[in-house]
């Protein structure tokens, strides 16, 4: 039925159009455009979602006396620091000396100075001599927990935005609308 009508509509137009130019009505055809508001709506952008997160432990450092073996003392030895001292040492005192000899063919004797004699040697000497320490060993020191380690968890609420769109009021129409400017030019003819 819906296919029929416009058929038979478009079949009477040219007879219309000739009763209009008669009776110097004309029309025509024109678009009403569709008509659109702006409507804002509140949209949820992110949901609301949990967020855990680790807190470590919160410890600290006690110092306490525990018997783990009765109360004694550890000797530390340091053993001596040696080093080498270089010196000259007399080997011969300086000394005189009755010398015979022959000059010009005459038995002669003098008395000759000797200079002493000396030798460089090096010995071993005590730079720093043997030192011996003592600790005592009677306390310790442990880790207290203060707080365990847990898991918190944070809400994150939902975010929500305004978002804005056309909604359709009325859809674009055809129709026919009176053109007498149409009509002076068709009635010439």
């Amino acid at each position: 039925m819906r296919i029929i009508i416009p058929f038979i509509a478009v079949l009477a137009l040219p007879v219309a159009l000739d009763r209009a130019v008669a009776g110097r009505v004309c029309y025509r055809e024109v678009i009403v455009p569709a008509q659109y508001r702006t409507v804002a709506e509140t949209v949820m952008v992110t949901p609301e979602r949990d967020v855990s997160h680790v807190v470590p432990a919160v410890v600290r450092q006690v110092e306490e006396s525990v018997v783990v073996s009765p109360a004694r003392t550890i000797v530390h030895t340091v053993p001596a620091q040696y080093g080498v001292v270089a010196e000259d040492v007399l080997v011969a005192p300086a000394r005189r000396v009755w010398q015979v000899g022959y000059h010009d063919g005459e038995r002669v004797g003098c008395w000759v100075d000797v200079p002493a004699t000396f030798e460089h040697r090096e010995r071993r000497v005590i730079v720093r001599p043997a030192q011996v320490s003592e600790e005592q060993m009677a306390t310790r020191l442990r880790t207290e927990v203060v707080e365990p380690a847990h898991v918190a968890t944070e809400t994150i609420p939902a975010q929500f935005a305004q978002r804005e769109h056309a909604e359709l009021v009325t859809p674009a129409i055809r129709r026919w609308a009176p053109a007498p400017d149409l009509c002076s030019g068709l009635a010439a003819e």
